[in-house]
Protein backbone atom coordinates (compact mmCIF):
# COMPACT_ATOMS: atom_id res chain seq x y z
CA UNK A 1 0.00 0.00 0.00
CA UNK A 2 1.29 3.44 -0.87
CA UNK A 3 2.28 5.84 1.88
CA UNK A 4 1.04 9.40 2.22
CA UNK A 5 3.08 11.88 4.18
CA UNK A 6 1.49 14.05 6.82
CA UNK A 7 3.91 16.54 8.30
CA UNK A 8 7.01 14.56 9.23
CA UNK A 9 5.32 11.18 9.63
CA UNK A 10 4.11 8.60 7.14
CA UNK A 11 0.78 6.86 7.45
CA UNK A 12 -0.92 4.35 5.21
CA UNK A 13 -3.47 5.63 2.75
CA UNK A 14 -6.26 4.06 4.79
CA UNK A 15 -5.24 6.31 7.68
CA UNK A 16 -5.35 9.39 5.46
CA UNK A 17 -8.35 9.20 3.16
CA UNK A 18 -11.72 9.75 4.81
CA UNK A 19 -15.21 9.50 3.33
CA UNK A 20 -18.31 11.59 4.08
CA UNK A 21 -19.01 9.61 7.23
CA UNK A 22 -15.50 10.15 8.54
CA UNK A 23 -14.65 6.51 7.91
CA UNK A 24 -11.14 5.61 6.67
CA UNK A 25 -10.85 4.63 3.00
CA UNK A 26 -8.00 2.68 1.42
CA UNK A 27 -6.09 4.04 -1.53
CA UNK A 28 -7.34 1.17 -3.67
CA UNK A 29 -10.94 2.03 -2.80
CA UNK A 30 -10.31 5.71 -3.58
CA UNK A 31 -8.96 4.86 -7.04
CA UNK A 32 -11.86 2.50 -7.67
CA UNK A 33 -14.36 5.25 -6.86
CA UNK A 34 -12.54 7.75 -9.05
CA UNK A 35 -12.43 5.30 -11.96
CA UNK A 36 -16.21 4.82 -11.69
CA UNK A 37 -16.83 8.56 -11.92
CA UNK A 38 -17.41 10.58 -15.08
CA UNK A 39 -16.48 13.91 -13.47
CA UNK A 40 -13.86 14.34 -10.75
CA UNK A 41 -13.65 17.61 -8.85
CA UNK A 42 -10.10 17.60 -7.51
CA UNK A 43 -9.86 20.22 -4.80
CA UNK A 44 -6.60 21.84 -3.84
CA UNK A 45 -4.80 24.62 -2.07
CA UNK A 46 -3.00 26.50 -4.80
CA UNK A 47 0.38 26.86 -3.08
CA UNK A 48 0.66 23.42 -1.48
CA UNK A 49 3.55 21.40 -2.91
CA UNK A 50 2.25 18.34 -1.07
CA UNK A 51 -1.18 18.58 -2.67
CA UNK A 52 0.21 19.12 -6.16
CA UNK A 53 2.36 16.01 -5.76
CA UNK A 54 -0.75 14.01 -4.76
CA UNK A 55 -2.66 15.39 -7.76
CA UNK A 56 0.04 14.16 -10.14
CA UNK A 57 0.00 10.73 -8.47
CA UNK A 58 -3.76 10.46 -8.92
CA UNK A 59 -3.64 11.67 -12.51
CA UNK A 60 -0.93 9.16 -13.34
CA UNK A 61 -3.05 6.41 -11.77
CA UNK A 62 -6.00 7.46 -13.95
CA UNK A 63 -3.87 8.05 -17.04
CA UNK A 64 -4.70 4.77 -18.75
CA UNK A 65 -8.19 6.06 -19.47
CA UNK A 66 -8.85 9.10 -21.69
CA UNK A 67 -9.11 12.34 -19.73
CA UNK A 68 -9.86 16.00 -20.19
CA UNK A 69 -8.28 18.42 -17.73
CA UNK A 70 -10.58 21.30 -16.78
CA UNK A 71 -8.51 23.92 -14.98
CA UNK A 72 -9.36 26.82 -12.72
CA UNK A 73 -5.94 28.16 -13.69
CA UNK A 74 -7.22 28.96 -17.20
CA UNK A 75 -9.80 31.66 -17.94
CA UNK A 76 -12.98 30.90 -19.83
CA UNK A 77 -12.20 33.39 -22.57
CA UNK A 78 -9.43 31.04 -23.78
CA UNK A 79 -11.84 28.22 -24.68
CA UNK A 80 -11.88 28.85 -28.43
CA UNK A 81 -8.09 29.00 -28.56
CA UNK A 82 -7.76 25.75 -26.65
CA UNK A 83 -10.39 23.95 -28.72
CA UNK A 84 -8.51 24.90 -31.88
CA UNK A 85 -5.36 23.30 -30.48
CA UNK A 86 -6.89 19.91 -29.62
CA UNK A 87 -4.63 17.24 -31.03
CA UNK A 88 -1.65 19.55 -31.38
CA UNK A 89 1.51 17.87 -30.13
CA UNK A 90 3.39 20.04 -27.66
CA UNK A 91 7.06 19.53 -27.06
CA UNK A 92 6.80 20.00 -23.33
CA UNK A 93 4.53 21.19 -20.56
CA UNK A 94 5.71 24.78 -20.65
CA UNK A 95 4.87 25.08 -24.32
CA UNK A 96 1.40 23.71 -23.62
CA UNK A 97 0.90 26.06 -20.67
CA UNK A 98 1.92 29.10 -22.71
CA UNK A 99 -0.43 28.09 -25.52
CA UNK A 100 -3.25 27.72 -22.96
CA UNK A 101 -2.71 31.19 -21.51
CA UNK A 102 -1.44 30.00 -18.14
CA UNK A 103 -0.36 32.93 -15.96
CA UNK A 104 3.02 31.77 -14.70
CA UNK A 105 3.54 34.82 -12.51
CA UNK A 106 0.13 34.49 -10.87
CA UNK A 107 -0.26 30.74 -10.37
CA UNK A 108 3.38 29.65 -10.34
CA UNK A 109 5.08 27.17 -12.64
CA UNK A 110 6.59 25.48 -9.59
CA UNK A 111 3.06 24.47 -8.56
CA UNK A 112 1.55 23.47 -11.90
CA UNK A 113 4.48 22.60 -14.16
CA UNK A 114 4.24 18.88 -13.43
CA UNK A 115 0.53 18.85 -14.29
CA UNK A 116 1.06 20.59 -17.64
CA UNK A 117 4.02 18.32 -18.40
CA UNK A 118 1.91 15.23 -17.73
CA UNK A 119 -0.92 16.60 -19.88
CA UNK A 120 1.53 17.26 -22.73
CA UNK A 121 2.93 13.72 -22.55
CA UNK A 122 -0.53 12.17 -22.45
CA UNK A 123 -2.04 14.46 -25.08
CA UNK A 124 -4.97 15.35 -22.84
CA UNK A 125 -7.24 18.17 -24.02
CA UNK A 126 -7.40 21.17 -21.70
CA UNK A 127 -10.49 23.21 -20.98
CA UNK A 128 -10.66 26.50 -19.02
CA UNK A 129 -13.29 26.88 -16.31
CA UNK A 130 -12.47 30.11 -14.47
CA UNK A 131 -14.18 33.46 -14.77
CA UNK A 132 -11.58 36.14 -15.37
CA UNK A 133 -10.52 38.32 -12.46
CA UNK A 134 -11.82 41.38 -14.30
CA UNK A 135 -15.28 39.88 -14.76
CA UNK A 136 -15.41 38.68 -11.14
CA UNK A 137 -14.44 42.18 -10.01
CA UNK A 138 -17.32 43.72 -11.96
CA UNK A 139 -19.78 41.28 -10.41
CA UNK A 140 -18.44 42.02 -6.93
CA UNK A 141 -18.97 45.73 -7.54
CA UNK A 142 -22.67 44.93 -7.96
CA UNK A 143 -23.10 47.65 -10.55
CA UNK A 144 -26.00 47.73 -12.97
CA UNK A 145 -23.60 46.99 -15.83
CA UNK A 146 -21.94 43.83 -14.46
CA UNK A 147 -23.56 41.70 -17.19
CA UNK A 148 -21.54 43.60 -19.80
CA UNK A 149 -18.40 41.91 -18.46
CA UNK A 150 -19.80 38.49 -19.44
CA UNK A 151 -20.82 36.80 -22.66
CA UNK A 152 -24.50 36.50 -23.48
CA UNK A 153 -24.27 32.74 -22.92
CA UNK A 154 -22.77 33.22 -19.46
CA UNK A 155 -25.49 35.68 -18.51
CA UNK A 156 -28.13 33.18 -19.67
CA UNK A 157 -26.63 30.44 -17.47
CA UNK A 158 -26.54 32.70 -14.41
CA UNK A 159 -30.07 33.92 -14.98
CA UNK A 160 -31.31 30.35 -15.40
CA UNK A 161 -29.70 28.79 -12.33
CA UNK A 162 -28.72 31.61 -9.97
CA UNK A 163 -30.70 34.72 -10.95
CA UNK A 164 -29.87 36.43 -7.66
CA UNK A 165 -26.27 35.18 -7.70
CA UNK A 166 -27.07 33.44 -4.46
CA UNK A 167 -27.16 29.99 -2.93
CA UNK A 168 -30.06 28.77 -0.80
CA UNK A 169 -30.16 31.02 2.25
CA UNK A 170 -28.45 28.70 4.75
CA UNK A 171 -25.49 28.07 2.48
CA UNK A 172 -25.29 31.69 1.34
CA UNK A 173 -25.12 32.92 4.92
CA UNK A 174 -22.44 30.35 5.69
CA UNK A 175 -20.42 31.56 2.70
CA UNK A 176 -20.70 35.18 3.80
CA UNK A 177 -19.68 34.23 7.34
CA UNK A 178 -16.64 32.36 6.01
CA UNK A 179 -15.65 35.37 3.94
CA UNK A 180 -15.73 37.58 7.01
CA UNK A 181 -13.80 35.04 9.06
CA UNK A 182 -11.01 34.43 6.55
CA UNK A 183 -10.60 38.19 6.19
CA UNK A 184 -10.05 38.35 9.96
CA UNK A 185 -13.31 40.16 10.62
CA UNK A 186 -12.19 43.18 8.61
CA UNK A 187 -15.00 42.93 6.04
CA UNK A 188 -18.36 44.45 6.77
CA UNK A 189 -21.25 42.17 5.95
CA UNK A 190 -22.49 44.18 2.96
CA UNK A 191 -19.08 43.99 1.30
CA UNK A 192 -18.81 40.28 2.08
CA UNK A 193 -22.17 39.77 0.36
CA UNK A 194 -20.83 41.47 -2.75
CA UNK A 195 -17.80 39.18 -2.84
CA UNK A 196 -20.12 36.21 -2.30
CA UNK A 197 -22.00 37.20 -5.47
CA UNK A 198 -18.79 36.82 -7.47
CA UNK A 199 -17.98 33.53 -5.76
CA UNK A 200 -21.39 32.13 -6.70
CA UNK A 201 -21.02 33.35 -10.28
CA UNK A 202 -17.64 31.68 -10.58
CA UNK A 203 -18.97 28.38 -9.22
CA UNK A 204 -22.02 28.40 -11.49
CA UNK A 205 -19.92 29.08 -14.57
CA UNK A 206 -17.34 26.49 -13.52
CA UNK A 207 -20.12 23.91 -13.30
CA UNK A 208 -21.42 24.96 -16.71
CA UNK A 209 -17.94 24.70 -18.26
CA UNK A 210 -17.33 21.26 -16.73
CA UNK A 211 -20.62 19.91 -18.07
CA UNK A 212 -19.87 21.49 -21.44
CA UNK A 213 -16.56 19.59 -21.49
CA UNK A 214 -18.39 16.37 -20.73
CA UNK A 215 -20.86 17.07 -23.54
CA UNK A 216 -17.96 17.79 -25.89
CA UNK A 217 -16.04 14.67 -24.84
CA UNK A 218 -18.67 12.08 -23.78
CA UNK A 219 -16.12 9.27 -23.92
CA UNK A 220 -13.60 10.96 -21.64
CA UNK A 221 -13.47 11.46 -17.90
CA UNK A 222 -13.38 15.12 -16.90
CA UNK A 223 -10.91 15.94 -14.12
CA UNK A 224 -11.41 19.48 -12.84
CA UNK A 225 -8.55 20.96 -10.80
CA UNK A 226 -9.85 23.75 -8.61
CA UNK A 227 -9.62 25.29 -5.17
CA UNK A 228 -11.22 23.30 -2.40
CA UNK A 229 -14.01 25.83 -2.01
CA UNK A 230 -15.01 25.42 -5.65
CA UNK A 231 -14.99 21.62 -5.35
CA UNK A 232 -17.51 21.61 -2.51
CA UNK A 233 -20.78 19.77 -2.97
CA UNK A 234 -22.79 21.89 -0.56
CA UNK A 235 -22.12 25.28 -2.17
CA UNK A 236 -19.34 25.11 -4.77
CA UNK A 237 -19.30 23.95 -8.38
CA UNK A 238 -20.26 20.50 -7.15
CA UNK A 239 -23.57 21.89 -5.89
CA UNK A 240 -24.31 23.64 -9.16
CA UNK A 241 -23.43 20.61 -11.29
CA UNK A 242 -26.14 18.71 -9.44
CA UNK A 243 -28.63 21.52 -10.12
CA UNK A 244 -27.79 21.58 -13.84
CA UNK A 245 -27.13 18.00 -14.83
CA UNK A 246 -30.72 16.73 -14.95
CA UNK A 247 -31.70 19.50 -17.37
CA UNK A 248 -28.46 19.42 -19.37
CA UNK A 249 -27.81 15.69 -19.61
CA UNK A 250 -30.94 13.75 -18.57
CA UNK A 251 -30.09 10.65 -20.57
CA UNK A 252 -26.50 10.11 -19.50
CA UNK A 253 -26.55 11.92 -16.12
CA UNK A 254 -22.79 11.69 -15.53
CA UNK A 255 -21.61 10.75 -12.08
CA UNK A 256 -19.61 13.32 -10.13
CA UNK A 257 -17.23 12.83 -7.23
CA UNK A 258 -15.65 15.59 -5.16
CA UNK A 259 -12.25 15.33 -3.50
CA UNK A 260 -11.08 17.81 -0.88
CA UNK A 261 -7.34 17.91 -0.18
CA UNK A 262 -7.04 19.79 3.07
CA UNK A 263 -3.70 21.15 4.38
CA UNK A 264 -4.47 20.46 8.02
CA UNK A 265 -1.13 19.11 9.19
CA UNK A 266 -0.67 15.96 11.22
CA UNK A 267 -2.29 17.10 14.46
CA UNK A 268 -5.52 18.39 12.93
CA UNK A 269 -5.70 15.49 10.47
CA UNK A 270 -6.86 13.18 13.24
CA UNK A 271 -9.93 15.37 13.72
CA UNK A 272 -11.33 14.19 10.37
CA UNK A 273 -11.64 10.64 11.61
CA UNK A 274 -15.25 10.07 12.56
CA UNK A 275 -16.35 13.54 11.46
CA UNK A 276 -19.33 13.55 9.12
CA UNK A 277 -19.04 16.12 6.33
CA UNK A 278 -21.15 16.87 3.26
CA UNK A 279 -18.62 19.17 1.58
CA UNK A 280 -16.75 16.38 -0.27
CA UNK A 281 -17.18 12.71 -1.07
CA UNK A 282 -13.57 12.05 -0.12
CA UNK A 283 -11.15 14.04 2.02
CA UNK A 284 -7.41 13.78 2.36
CA UNK A 285 -5.53 15.71 5.04
CA UNK A 286 -2.15 16.83 3.82
CA UNK A 287 0.89 18.62 5.11
CA UNK A 288 0.18 22.13 6.35
CA UNK A 289 1.31 25.01 4.16
CA UNK A 290 4.01 27.10 5.82
CA UNK A 291 2.64 30.63 5.81
CA UNK A 292 2.61 33.46 8.33
CA UNK A 293 -0.72 33.71 10.16
CA UNK A 294 -2.89 35.46 7.61
CA UNK A 295 -4.57 37.71 10.16
CA UNK A 296 -1.21 39.32 10.86
CA UNK A 297 -1.06 40.52 7.27
CA UNK A 298 -2.43 43.84 6.03
CA UNK A 299 -6.23 43.94 6.39
CA UNK A 300 -8.41 43.82 3.30
CA UNK A 301 -9.84 47.17 2.27
CA UNK A 302 -13.56 47.09 1.69
CA UNK A 303 -13.16 49.87 -0.84
CA UNK A 304 -11.48 47.55 -3.33
CA UNK A 305 -13.48 44.66 -4.77
CA UNK A 306 -10.25 43.35 -6.31
CA UNK A 307 -9.79 41.18 -3.23
CA UNK A 308 -9.58 37.43 -3.14
CA UNK A 309 -12.67 35.34 -2.80
CA UNK A 310 -12.82 32.58 -0.22
CA UNK A 311 -9.32 31.10 0.03
CA UNK A 312 -9.09 27.57 -1.27
CA UNK A 313 -8.03 26.17 2.08
CA UNK A 314 -10.92 27.71 4.00
CA UNK A 315 -12.79 24.45 3.78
Amino acid sequence: MALFWLGTGAVSASDGWVDRRGEPVTEAAVLERLERSDIILLGEVHDSADIHARQVELLESLGNSPLVLALEQLDLDRKADLSARDGVVHGDGRELAEAAGFDDSGWGWEHYGAIFSLAARQGWPLRPINLSREAAREIARDSVDWRLALTAEQVDVLDAFAPGLSLPQRHQEALVADLIEVHCGDLDRSFARRIARAQVARDVLMADAILAAREEFPGRRIVAIMGNQHARLDRGAGYWIEQMVTDRMPASHPTTISVGMLPLGKEKAEELMGRVGDQYDLRLPTEAVDRPPHCEEEPVSSSSPNTGLVPADAA
